[in-house]
């Protein structure tokens, strides 16, 4: 079911993460379908897998440079 699921969201958005690839489709349907399923935003998902990599002062970094100031603008 995530399969299905996660091949219709990706029709939704009009994507195919591996056109190239049926294997890797097959994957990346139940991937997405898993994470439709769970409610979770993609985006938020990977910005969150990103920073828990890279540690706190990477999303400190992203904060500062979304706001376009180019300045430091958290304690230390």
């Amino acid at each position: 079911m995530a399969g299905i699921i996660g091949a219709v969201a990706q029709a939704m958005q009009g994507r195919n993460y591996s056109p190239g690839d049926p294997e890797r489709q097959i994957g990346d349907d139940l991937a997405v379908g898993v994470i439709v399923r769970a409610g979770e935003d993609p985006a938020k998902a990977a910005i969150r897998k990103i920073f828990g990599v890279l540690g706190p002062e990477a999303g400190m970094d992203f904060l500062d440079a979304t706001q376009g100031n180019g300045k430091d603008n958290h304690k230390k």
